[in-house]
């Protein structure tokens, strides 16, 4: 698997990743990214995807 971090804010407690390649990604998708914001609350985390595709496939 092929990463990257794009978003590293320690005072706002984000974490955002892209995943470029691999991870079972299949052959329609060119990125998906992952933000994780820590947020005061019953479970503590939330995490938003964003996939990103190839020339407008389905997904």
């Amino acid at each position: 698997m092929k990463h990257r971090v794009d978003e590293l804010d320690e005072e706002n407690l984000v974490y955002r990743f892209s995943i470029l390649e691999g991870a079972n990604m299949g052959v329609g998708f060119e990125s998906d990214s992952v933000v994780i914001k820590v947020e005061v609350g019953p479970d503590g985390e939330k995490a938003t995807p964003d996939s990103q595709t190839k020339d407008m496939a389905e997904c």
